[in-house]
């Protein structure tokens, strides 16, 4: 089997930082700008924008009338940017744009385009801060198909800081035809998506940046390092790359039922995401009720609602999150086995039985499960009567009933009903549904 050369980064770090501004000049020259002529700028140059970056022109207005620019979406019929407004120009002097995390979005996905009248520019620039933090440096032959090099190291070091938005930064030189780079998982050494590079021909320094784009990729770097292979070229250098807006997060998975348990070492915030968090603060005989959330505690467990997907969801800081004082859901964060019901302690695991339906089954036998999921533990048992599951009642919907029991006869709206649907002539205090609705007997 041929064998590329490799570079296993399970990486030990060396505490190498710098903090520098760094500036990218887009373009030079003259460009003379009347009747709203424009100039382009492909997006690749902004693959690894993030907000806070800065764009710069060096401006002349050279008509005292309607001299203005506006920043476009190169890629989309020039739409504006979503941030931006036209900006009127009467005098010379250089123009800073500092992108948000729109535009940073916008610029990566469509490129940039500058529509301007009775203006002449002569630069634009794109700048950024980062701290670097050198991983490794030395020199590596990365030689042929059949040559291997490799070095291991004994943790994962300054990676385990890494964050969305983040990137790895190799530098290498006397590159070769056919130089490939591949920044892979170290668990399986298949390359990261867009983790693949085919650098130009040269015997100067060169350097490509892979972008953390997101939780997936994160946890795998942070969890097992990376590794770095390829051939024909001479490693000299590998970096992470911090920047303002780079951000912690967890990646969250839903499936086709668009329903799961979940439970993080970590605080998190849902805002924004499309996905909503319950935790379990009351139990009665067949129901449990869950309220919804915002932000989640660590080490707690919850259910989730929301598309199938996978979300990236932001990690935030312990005096953000809300703490649940009453919760029935317990984390299984880094996996395990959850012991199965005794007489005094009642575990139940959230499941679909094989005619589809969806609740709590309480467990008679241990049961492993897997890594950032949860399951409800009770002091008393809360099986119904009849049937095997414990269902779900959500403060945030109308109803949590499934379907009324309708077998004794035709609804009437004033017609009370608990929480399993059935009909209670003489409700005692309680939570009921009543005309489609919750009430609460006092």
């Amino acid at each position: 089997m041929r064998k590329l050369t490799l570079l296993l980064l399970v990486l030990m770090a060396t505490n190498v930082f710098a903090k520098t501004t760094v500036v990218t000049t887009l373009w030079s020259g003259e460009k003379v700008f009347t009747e709203y002529a424009g100039l382009e700028f492909d997006k690749a140059l902004f693959s690894t924008v993030n907000a806070g970056d800065k764009i710069t022109m060096v401006i002349t207005a050279y008509e005292e009338s309607d001299a203005k620019f506006a920043f476009k979406q190169k890629d989309n019929s020039w739409n504006d940017l979503t941030d931006f407004s036209w900006v009127d120009v009467n005098s010379t002097y250089n123009y800073e744009y500092t992108i948000t995390a729109t535009t940073a979005n916008e610029l990566a996905t469509y490129g940039l385009a500058i529509q301007a009248n009775n203006i002449t520019v002569t630069q634009v620039t794109l700048s950024h801060d980062e701290t670097a933090t050198e991983l490794w440096s030395g020199t590596i032959n990365m030689g042929g198909w059949t040559n291997l090099e490799s070095l291991r190291y004994g943790g994962k070091g300054e990676l385990v800081n890494a964050k969305v938005g983040d990137d790895i930064r190799v530098t290498f030189n006397n590159t070769t035809e056919g130089c490939q780079i591949y920044v892979c998982d170290a668990a399986s050494y298949s390359e990261f998506t867009d983790g693949y590079y085919s650098p130009s021909i040269s015997e100067d320094v060169q350097s490509i940046s892979f972008r953390i784009k997101n939780a997936t990729v994160l946890e795998a770097i942070q969890d097992r390092g990376v590794v770095v292979k390829g051939k024909l070229a001479t490693l000299t250098k590998i970096e992470l790359v911090t920047y303002d807006g780079s951000y912690d997060a967890v990646a969250v998975t839903i499936g086709t039922d668009e329903i799961a348990t979940f439970s993080s070492s970590k605080h998190l915030d849902f805002a924004g995401t499309g996905v909503t968090p319950y935790y379990a603060s009351a139990v009665t005989k067949g129901t449990v009720t869950l309220t919804s959330t915002t932000t989640t505690w660590s080490w707690e467990g919850y259910i989730l609602k929301g598309s199938a997907d996978t979300y990236t969801v932001p990690v935030t800081a312990e005096a953000n999150a809300y703490w649940p004082s009453t919760n029935y859901l317990k984390q299984q964060a880094n996996g395990g086995t959850v012991a199965a019901s005794t007489e005094s302690t009642f575990h139940y695991i959230f499941a679909k039985n094989s005619s589809g339906v969806i609740g709590f089954y309480k467990l008679t036998s241990d049961h492993t499960l897997g890594a950032k999921k949860a399951y409800l533990e009770t002091d008393t048992n809360i099986m119904p009567v009849s049937g095997a599951r414990v269902a779900l009642v959500f403060d945030d919907e109308t109803t949590g009933v499934e379907s009324l029991n309708t077998d004794c006869g035709t609804l009437n709206d004033n017609d009370i009903y608990n929480l399993r649907g059935q009909r209670v002539n003489n409700p005692t205090k309680g939570l009921y549904i009543q005309n489609g609705k919750k009430v609460f007997i006092k």
